[in-house]
């Protein structure tokens, strides 16, 4: 199927359901064209156009408003009209510069009319398309939800994570003494061993406890944080 045409997800919309029976008028309308076309004007070629229409129409119609089939209709009619209202154009002029024949004026009466009925297929269409095009997708990513979405998954996580430990109770009261997720701050990991510990990884600020034995001046629970590992008192390192 082509990537610039709409394919229908789910079942149609409630504006499209109406329209069946103006597709049905329509698609009548059109196979009285197709015989005055093809037995009348003889012209094969748009008569061939507007059978493609028809079947296309009948397809959209038994498959409850399709909006593929509808769009696919809608092209095809605008084919037909693009054929039908050049001809009225080349009849006018031929009319203008030859005796007037009330046969050539009929004729072009009906090429007429046959066009206004092209458009009106063409118009249905595009009405049809646009309903079914301001319908919300049935499947958005989060780039086109934007940051909605974001924030809708962090509340619904909250809400459970809140459920699960308590902080929120069944009516929605939250509990101050329980946590939630937005409660919880990303902390620097601590890694500590027998010749020091590993902390404060962006640097920072050490006293010393005069023994040559730094501390870190920066606190985490009103507790000093260990000072980074000292090389030369490790004796798993190599160091001249």
């Amino acid at each position: 199927m082509m990537s610039w045409l709409p394919i229908q997800v789910g079942a149609p919309t409630e504006f499209a359901r109406s329209h069946r029976s103006t597709l049905m008028f329509l698609l009548m309308a059109q196979c009285a064209v197709f015989v005055v076309r093809v037995f009348y004007l003889f012209q094969f070629a748009g008569g061939l156009l507007n059978a493609m229409a028809v079947v296309l129409g009948v397809c959209a119609w038994r498959q409850e408003m399709n909006i593929t089939y509808v769009c696919f209709w809608g092209l095809v009619s605008l084919m037909c009209f693009a054929v039908d209202i050049g001809s009225v154009l080349m009849g006018l002029i031929i009319a203008s510069i030859h005796v007037f024949s009330e046969d050539l004026w009929v004729e072009l009466a009906v090429r007429l009319a046959i066009s206004v009925l092209d458009c009106v297929a063409c118009l249905v269409a595009l009405l049809l398309f646009r309903d079914w095009h301001s319908q919300e997708p049935l499947y958005a990513s989060v780039h086109e939800k934007g940051i909605e979405a974001l924030e809708t998954g962090d509340l619904q996580m909250d809400s459970l994570y809140g459920w699960f430990t308590g902080a929120l109770t069944d009516s929605g009261v939250r509990d101050e003494t329980k946590p939630l997720i937005g409660d919880k701050v990303s902390k620097s990991h601590v890694w500590s061993g027998a010749s020091g510990s590993i902390a404060d990884a962006a640097g920072g600020m050490h006293s010393d406890d005069g023994q040559g034995n730094p501390f870190s001046t920066e606190k985490r629970d009103e507790k000093p944080l260990p000072a980074p590992v000292r090389v030369d008192n490790n004796p798993f390192l190599t160091h001249n």
